[in-house]
């Protein structure tokens, strides 16, 4: 898949789970007595406490090795499913690093070791990274051992 291709594949993707997303959560039905309201988001920012899904996701100290803030790099393992899955969590990928099997997604900033933690659990996507050099490779390291 050339680049633009993929581009507008990953925004098609991503405009459409978020418009599936939207859609169901609205049109309760009409019935006085729905609970739709009372659902907990499915992310919260608790302090510097990250929760997805109702699993907490503490701050830790910061590691010793350099990183952007404010993104993540994102292993998909299916392509489809985890540009649905980071539309439903409300993250945005900012670039496709095709050659590295790797995406750059905007998180808040403060939040991006909770995320590393807590997008490797959500469905279609393999593993998640620090954005930085360091973390680059051992992103390429890990992806090699898996394939």
């Amino acid at each position: 898949m050339t680049q633009p291709s993929r581009r507008r594949f990953l925004t098609f993707c991503t405009a459409g789970a978020l418009a599936s997303a939207l859609a169901a959560c609205g049109g309760g039905g009409g019935d006085s007595d729905s609970d739709v309201g009372d659902e907990e988001p499915l992310v919260v920012y608790h302090g510097s406490t990250l929760i997805v899904d109702g699993v907490e996701y503490p701050a830790e100290p910061p590691p010793s090795e350099p990183y952007y803030a404010a993104s993540v790099l994102v292993e998909p393992e299916d392509e489809e499913e985890a540009a649905h899955t980071l539309a439903e969590l409300g993250l945005a990928v900012i670039a496709d690093y095709e050659d590295e099997g790797l995406w750059l997604v905007q998180v808040p900033t403060g939040f991006e070791i909770q995320w590393t933690h807590a997008l490797p659990e959500q469905p279609g996507i393999a593993d998640a990274f620090l954005n930085g050099a360091y973390y680059r490779e051992r992103a390429a390291a890990a992806k090699r051992v898996r394939t």
